[in-house]
């Protein structure tokens, strides 16, 4: 059964294959009982292809990636085109009540503006601070950079009818920074699924390549993620420690990767370290990390991960791992005596806590059972899942007043927008764009419909009347619909009140050229309507009528499934 609520999920930094918190949210969602459609980037080959039944996934080109500002832009740009018209064809396709827009960038509230008058909803999901992203990857950033993504920021939250975070550090700053009320903001972690160990897959000690230990760290390989500090410290372990019987295994990519592969060769420990690349077989990636003695999260201390939770963490604790990270606020609470923190950016420190937990195995166990019911007792993807159907909750039904109050605050705007795409309509040259705009214009129009050129629709786009076309349906050239008649301020308006009322023009039914529709007008199904005629009563089905105004001339004898006018898709036929 098709559900009744449906979400467009928008994911731009990244493929949908390698994010899986977004993985987790979009699963959860549809078993709770929405319908979920996803935008996304398409994945490189290395990444795999993600599909999940019941989803719509909409894939498109990536941008050419770069490090420059102006590359981003690029991609940015690109990327909220492509993503404003399959958010089109998701909506003509299978609709959406919720854009869920997840970022960085923070771009999306932009197209989401564009839908409000529509009644749609915006949930802003951050993962990130991009303003703090923005400083943490460029050495000499611009203010003006600066102050411009926190403007997009602000206008993310202060759009968003419901906002997620990762942690309560992200909460306090949409609160304190971008205003946002309490009630809408919901905190939903980077919670990890609890695999049950003991019945999946078991450590491999061949992927250890005959050293005796292994650090791994899995994630990201961007300016942010500090796998420079890593590479520092196992530098430091294997050539100034003399500890060649470490291996360090790095799962993942990015735009760092090969920054990382020379710094590896430059320090000459390139026989100890793997770069594995992005794995898509989970079962590996278990056995990596079932395998490793030590996991990582190297990333420094900054603004950004200050107040970041990183999903590598709660990974490395579901599986029962010890942990080694400098010492942030976010990684403590997430982690805490699952791990031992070295002080903020000194490589130093962070090899000397790897050899720590290498060299007491008991403290390393005790450490990795802690991170394992800490996981269970409060911090799996099963105790963070309620969060986000709250949040979903509230944006439909406890959230409800508010969202009328907001509907009522657009008012005004929506009868514009439907307005505008009503009158492009005679404008258009194609039938696809004629059919298309009055779809947009808010009118429920079915299948394989051709609209002549010159229709005119009455409406003042309130909502209150309603046109409904059938599939099948063919109107020919300069029809006129009538929705609401009246004489504005005349002084006839005294004995000719203003008529209004729904037209309801059923499937396979075609209305000749120059047809005159007035309000309150069903035409059933399987009618044709002459040329020139002005239709005041309702048509029963299987008729054809014709004349000033309409009488029927004769029943039809089963006319089955109206069929278009071949020069409809010729372009013979005015398009």
């Amino acid at each position: 059964m098709e559900s009744s609520r449906k979400v467009l999920v928008i994911l731009e930094n990244g493929a949908i294959a390698t994010d899986i918190r977004m993985q987790r949210e979009i699963l959860a969602l549809r078993d709770a009982g929405y319908g979920v459609s996803l935008i996304a980037p398409r994945e490189r080959e290395e990444e795999g292809n993600w599909e999940a039944d019941g989803v719509s996934i909409y894939r498109y080109k990536r941008a050419a990636g770069g490090g420059r500002i102006w590359s981003y832009l690029f991609e940015y740009a690109y990327s909220w085109l492509a993503t404003f018209f399959l958010s089109i064809k998701a909506l003509l396709n299978q609709g959406f009540d919720v854009i869920h827009s997840c970022n960085p960038p923070d771009i999306f509230f932009s197209i989401a503006l564009l839908f409000k008058p529509l009644g749609k909803k915006l949930l802003f999901d951050q993962h990130d601070l991009s303003p703090e992203l923005y400083l943490a990857r460029f050495e000499r950033p611009r203010k003006l950079v600066y102050r411009a993504l926190l403007f997009l920021e602000r206008m993310s939250y202060r759009l968003a009818d419901v906002t997620l975070t990762t942690n309560a550090s992200y909460k306090r700053i949409a609160s304190s920074r971008g205003g946002v009320p309490g009630e809408k903001i919901f905190i939903v972690r980077n919670g990890p699924y609890l695999y049950p160990l003991e019945f999946t897959v078991a450590a491999d000690p061949g992927l250890k390549k005959g050293y005796k230990w292994m650090v791994c760290c899995m994630g990201q390989m961007s300016p942010q993620d500090g796998i420079e500090h890593l590479l520092s410290a196992a530098d430091h372990l294997i050539n100034t420690r003399c500890r060649r019987d470490i291996l360090f295994v790095l799962i993942g990519n990015g735009p760092s990767a090969p920054e990382l592969r020379r710094a590896a060769r430059e320090f000459g420990i390139e026989e100890h370290v793997i770069f594995t690349g992005w794995i898509s077989d989970k079962r590996l990636i278990l056995e990596y990390l079932l395998t490793a003695d030590v996991c990582v999260s190297p990333e420094p201390k900054s603004p950004l991960n200050e107040h970041s939770t990183f999903i590598k963490v709660l990974d490395y604790m579901a599986v029962g791992k010890p942990i080694v990270a400098f010492d942030l606020a976010e990684t403590r609470i997430s982690a805490g005596e699952a791990a031992l923190y070295a002080r903020p950016n000194d490589d130093a420190d962070l090899a000397a806590k790897i050899l720590e937990f290498l060299d007491d195995g008991e403290r390393a166990r005790r450490a990795g059972d802690i991170g394992r019911r800490r996981v269970e007792t409060a911090l799996a993807w099963k105790h963070v899942e309620p969060n986000l159907i709250k949040a979903y909750d509230f944006l439909f039904s406890a959230g409800k007043e508010s969202g009328e109050v907001e509907v009522e605050r657009f008012t005004g705007i929506k009868s514009r927008f439907r307005k505008f795409f009503k009158n492009l309509v005679s404008l258009m040259p194609l039938n696809s764009l004629r059919v298309l705009c009055l779809r947009l214009a808010g009118y429920p129009i079915g299948n394989q419909v051709w609209i002549g050129r010159g229709l005119l629709i009455v409406d003042d786009c309130n909502g209150r009347e309603k046109l409904r076309v059938g599939d099948r349906v063919a109107l020919a050239p300069r029809v006129s619909i009538v929705l609401q008649s009246y004489p504005n301020n005349s002084l006839i308006g005294e004995w000719a009140p203003t008529r209004r009322g729904d037209v309801f023009i059923g499937e396979d039914t075609w209305i000749g050229i120059g047809a005159i529709i007035l309000p309150g007008i069903r035409i059933s199904k399987q009618s044709v309507v002459g040329a020139g005629s002005v239709v005041t009563k309702d048509v029963a089905a299987g008729t054809v009528v014709a004349g000033v105004p309409a009488k029927p001339l004769r029943k039809s004898d089963g006319l089955g499934r109206l069929r278009l006018p071949k020069q409809a898709s010729t372009g013979k036929y005015g398009n």
